[in-house]
C-alpha cells in the first residue's frame, strides 16, 4: 500500500481535483490522508464527500499548528508500506503510478526514491519537465534535492529515524535534509508523477516576505546548531547563509535600512556562519562590499530590487504573463492532467 499524506488548510478551491487526480491513477492499493490543520473554509465537507464514494480516502481533523504538524501527523499514522507527501494545490500527473512502477520501488528496497517532476504554471496549461535518469544514487550526500513531494519514502525508513517537519518555513527542506543524512540507499526514476503547481496564493506564497524570510532563516541557524549530524549541521549552515543575504536585500527598501542590515549581521553572527561554512564568492563579495561601505551597498541593492518589482509586474498583466510562461515553460502539459 501506498500512504499519500496530504495536508490541507482553507484548500477549498483545489483540494477536490488533487485527490481526485490520486484516485484516478492504475495503481489503487492508496490511503490518502486529508490531514485538516483547522481549515475554515469548505475543505472538509468536500473531503469528507468524496471520502463517502471512495473508504480509501481518510479525513483527520486537528487543531491549527502549521503545515508541519500535518505531514509530522500523517507519517506518525501511516500504514503504507511507501509515503508520499502531497500539497492540497499540487497535482499527480494521469496515468503515472502504475502496479509496474510500485513493483519496481518495492523490488528495489531503498529508503527513498527521487523522481522527475514537472513544474506547471498556476492555471496548470504549461509546464517544465525536470528529468532525471534511472540510476542509483551513489553519493548521497552529495546528490542535490528537490522538492519533496517528487520522492516516494519508505514508511519505516522515516518512522524509526524519527525524521520530522519542524515548525519554521523552508520545513520541507530541513526534513530533506534528514532523510539525506540517515538514508543507506537510495535511488532516481524517470517516472515524472508529480506537478507542482506555481501558485501565488498558496500559503508559500502569500503574507510578509521578510517575515517568512526570517522564519526560514530562524529554522536553519536553529538547526546548525542543534544538529549532531555533520551533514545536516553543514547544509544548514549553508542555507543559513545564503538567507542573511536575502534578509539583507529584502530590508535595504525600508527606513532606517543601514542600522537594520548591521543589527542582522550581528544577530545572525554572519561572519562565524561565513568561517565555519562553505559559502559562494559572491556573497564573500557582498559582505565585503557592506563592510566597506554599507551606504553604497545599499543604493546598489535598491536598483536591483526595483527591477525585481519591474519583473513582479509582469506576471500581473495577463498578456505579459502569457509571453513570460511560453519561454519559462515549454511543454504543453494538457496530455499530463
Amino acid at each position: 500500500m501506498i500512504s499519500v499524506i496530504i495536508p490541507i488548510y482553507n484548500g477549498e478551491k483545489y483540494i477536490e481535483k488533487t485527490i481526485n487526480s490520486v484516485l484516478d491513477q492504475p495503481y489503487k492499493d492508496l490511503e490518502i490522508l486529508c490531514i485538516d490543520d483547522g481549515s475554515k473554509d469548505s475543505s472538509s465537507e468536500i473531503v469528507k464527500s468524496i471520502s463517502d464514494k471512495d473508504n480509501r480516502v481518510k479525513y483527520i481533523y486537528k487543531e491549527n499548528g502549521g503545515v508541519h504538524t500535518a505531514r509530522n501527523k500523517g507519517i506518525e499514522i501511516c500504514s503504507g508500506e511507501l509515503a508520499i507527501f502531497l500539497d492540497q494545490d499540487d497535482l499527480w500527473a494521469k496515468n503515472s503510478i502504475t502496479p509496474d512502477f510500485i513493483k519496481k520501488l518495492k523490488s528495489d528496497k531503498c529508503d527513498f526514491y527521487k523522481c522527475s517532476y514537472f513544474d506547471v504554471n498556476q492555471s496548470i496549461t504549461r509546464g517544465k519537465l525536470h528529468e532525471l535518469p534511472n540510476d542509483l544514487i551513489k553519493d548521497i550526500k552529495s546528490d542535490k534535492m528537490q522538492h519533496h513531494s517528487s520522492y516516494v519514502f519508505d514508511s519505516n525508513f522515516l518512522k524509526s529515524n524519527d525524521i520530522f517537519t519542524d515548525e519554521y518555513r523552508c520545513e520541507d527542506w530541513r526534513f530533506l535534509m534528514r532523510c539525506y543524512a540517515y538514508a543507506n540507499k537510495a535511488r532516481t526514476y524517470n517516472n515524472p508523477f508529480f506537478m507542482y503547481r506555481n501558485n501565488t496564493e498558496s500559503v508559500s506564497h502569500s503574507g510578509d516576505s521578510i517575515k517568512s524570510i526570517k522564519s526560514s532563516l530562524d529554522g536553519f541557524v536553529k538547526y546548525e546548531k542543534l544538529s549532531k549530524d555533520a551533514y545536516v549541521k553543514e547544509s544548514c549552515g549553508i542555507w543559513a547563509i545564503g538567507m542573511v543575504f536575502e534578509l539583507i536585500d529584502k530590508v535595504v527598501s525600508t527606513e532606517n535600512a543601514e542600522q537594520k542590515v548591521t543589527d542582522i549581521i550581528k544577530e545572525y553572527d554572519l561572519q562565524s556562519l561565513m568561517r565555519k561554512h562553505w559559502h559562494s564568492e559572491i556573497n564573500e563579495d557582498k559582505l565585503n562590499q557592506i563592510n566597506q561601505n554599507v551606504e553604497l551597498y545599499i543604493r546598489k541593492q535598491k536598483k536591483n530590487n526595483s527591477r525585481d518589482r519591474i519583473l513582479y509586474s509582469i506576471t500581473r498583466n495577463k498578456l505579459l504573463l502569457k509571453i513570460f510562461e511560453r519561454k519559462k515553460y515549454s511543454i504543453k502539459v494538457s496530455e499530463f492532467i
